[in-house]
């Protein structure tokens, strides 16, 4: 488990300052690293219940449906 949570962690801290570089040559408005509020209370909520999920050290169909739900929730939060 550690592996795979760790290999992810290893690619967003190599691709977050890379786009955000990429994006003054690219993107119209360049990005930037400071997060809403938002998006903050998400990242904590997802690395909890991802903490939750994964402490056991076994997944389940249960804990999947959860985890796209929370997904999904995400996704209608920061679209409205």
């Amino acid at each position: 488990m550690s592996l795979i949570l760790n290999s992810t962690l290893q690619v967003v801290l190599f691709l977050a300052p890379v786009i955000v570089l990429l994006s003054f040559f690219v993107a119209a408005v360049p990005l930037t690293l400071v997060f809403s509020p938002l998006l903050l209370g998400t990242l904590a909520v997802t690395g909890l219940l991802v903490y939750m999920m994964v402490v056991d050290g076994e997944a389940n169909a249960f804990e999947g449906a959860m985890l796209l739900g929370l997904y999904a929730i995400i996704g209608a939060a920061v679209w409205f």
